[in-house]
């Protein structure tokens, strides 16, 4: 009996332990409480190869518009670049209006980037090629 007992609360563990690993994360927010969150400037800083720093933050105006910069090692990478942003069913999708280096970034460039987390100052975002950024509200 003891041994039946024994099996049976490893049985409901187990169960209870997978189940627990397999429930989903809460849905985020609606793309209309994520459009309101996501208003305003946000920073990101990757530490790259050999002491090179790329950064560059990216400010979403709630009119759909937004303006970014990229650094690398401190240094202005000419002048900033624009675009139209919007989020449809999660995922943030900016179109480049205006690039000073259409050789990287042409106009008329659009990237899809999946939102995975938007609270309070973080976002987090996997882009298109799986990337996952994380950036700061300032």
């Amino acid at each position: 009996m003891r041994q039946f007992v024994l099996v049976l609360l490893i049985f409901v563990f187990a169960v209870v332990g997978i189940r627990a690993a397999t429930v989903p994360k809460p849905p985020l927010a609606s793309d209309e409480a994520l459009t309101r969150l996501l208003v305003g400037t946000w920073h990101l800083r990757i530490n790259a190869k050999d002491k090179i720093t790329v950064s560059g933050s990216c400010t979403f105006g709630s009119n759909g518009r937004f303006t970014g910069e990229v650094r690398i090692s401190g240094e202005l990478l000419k002048d900033n670049f624009e675009g139209k942003w919007r989020i449809a069913d999660g995922i943030l999708i900016e179109e480049i209006t205006k690039s000073p280096n259409p050789e990287i970034i042409p106009v008329g460039y659009v990237s899809k980037d999946q939102i995975l987390l938007l609270e309070g100052n973080a976002l987090e975002t996997r882009a298109e090629n799986g990337n996952i950024e994380r950036f700061e509200r300032k």
